[in-house]
């Protein structure tokens, strides 16, 4: 939540000058540390796969502070937003 903060702060400071400060929540990611099993308990969190984040991030990326900035995406929504290829 810090973080999020953090960057909706900046978003504010830098819009002037027509710069896009987003955040971008992948949560829970299926890659090699998470599937060690080293977080008792979390087995029955889904995880996103690392290739769900990409349309979202390359959507984000093109985006200015005149039409999108300030703004948090979680995964939760990159299913509704960004179409079947993306599950939430």
């Amino acid at each position: 939540a810090a973080l999020e903060r953090m960057f909706l702060s900046l978003a504010e400071e830098v819009r002037p000058q027509n710069i896009a400060v987003n955040v971008l929540e992948p949560g829970r990611m299926d890659t090699w540390m998470n599937r060690r099993g080293d977080w008792p308990g979390t087995a029955h969190i889904p995880m996103a796969q690392p290739e769900e984040i990409i349309p979202p991030a390359v959507w984000l990326a093109g985006q200015t502070a005149s039409t999108f900035t300030g703004q948090v995406v979680a995964r939760t929504d990159f299913g509704a937003t960004w179409g079947d290829g993306v599950s939430a």
